[in-house]
């Protein structure tokens, strides 16, 4: 799509925090939220997008490529395995 692997990675960042918004919402209108382990889950999510946001901009596309790589061969040997 023409941008690099950084600015996709920050789409992204972007993109999920959307979507946990829009789950929030739906949730929050459903009436089945857990508010302590949502809390202690968004926290985490903060904390976690804040350490990931400054290793991209420090670190740039040598940390995010191997990382891709490595996370998309996780995921394919866990749905080996499971099958």
């Amino acid at each position: 799509m023409g941008l690099t692997v950084v600015s996709a990675t920050a789409h992204t960042k972007v993109l999920n925090a959307t979507s946990n918004l829009a789950s929030l919402a739906m949730f929050a209108f459903s009436g089945h939220i857990v508010w302590a382990l949502g809390i202690a889950m968004g926290f985490g999510q903060w904390f976690g997008a804040q350490v990931g946001s400054r290793l991209v901009i420090t670190k740039g596309a040598t940390l995010i490529r191997p990382m891709v790589i490595i996370m998309c061969l996780a995921i394919s040997v866990k749905l080996l395995l499971d099958n």
